[in-house]
């Protein structure tokens, strides 16, 4: 996926917008860090994770934006960890569901200590 600063999106939103409509996904970053997926139409945002517990060196989820539940479990299974790609491939070993977005906070990511 290519990515663009936010400065670059501005400028270039003809060519995002082009990449996007030829079904590539493009990201979006602010000062380095990532921001905004654009996504083809009829992608959409799946929140794959574990059944059972985790171990070192393992997956417990993925975000995907893909165009089916099988696309979005096949790209967590390319990346997979030491549980191996067919943990993300099995329904029985993994939940795969459409997230749907509204505004608000997507992910909050906090340790307490």
């Amino acid at each position: 996926m290519e990515s663009y600063s936010s400065e670059a999106a501005r400028r270039d939103w003809r060519r995002i917008l082009n990449k996007v409509d030829h079904g590539e996904q493009v990201g979006i970053t602010r000062y380095g860090e990532p921001v905004a997926v654009v996504a083809p139409v009829g992608a959409s945002v799946y929140l794959l994770e574990r059944i059972g517990g985790t171990d070192y060196d393992e997956a417990a989820g993925f975000v995907v934006v893909a165009e089916s539940a099988e696309d979005a479990r096949q790209q967590a299974a390319e990346q997979a960890g030491d549980e191996g790609g067919a943990t993300w491939l099995a329904p029985s070993r993994s939940t795969c569901e459409v997230v749907n977005l509204s505004p608000g906070i997507v992910l909050r990511d906090f340790r307490a200590g």
